[in-house]
């Protein structure tokens, strides 16, 4: 069996790759930064401090950018 390439995006490169596509009004984040703590090596108080951190502190954009494992970006589609 083979998989497809892994590619590491940045906030930058998932920026320039949907500005490629096309799309305009951009906008990328950075999510789960704390709930990761809990992914790897599992544990039920691993996922608790993870949930906790998250609610009771939660991160500026700028650091969900920088340490957010999973990315999300969102853009318009040009009208026809």
């Amino acid at each position: 069996l083979s998989a497809p390439p892994m590619v590491r995006y940045t906030p930058e490169r998932l920026h320039d790759d949907l500005a490629a596509a096309g799309l305009s009004d951009l906008f990328i984040d950075g999510i789960y930064a704390w709930r990761t703590i809990g992914h790897w090596p599992t544990g039920r108080l691993r996922t608790l401090l993870g949930g906790g951190l998250q609610r009771l502190i939660p991160l500026p954009r700028a650091l969900r950018l920088r340490w957010g494992i999973h990315l999300i970006g969102m853009g318009r589609k040009p009208k026809d």
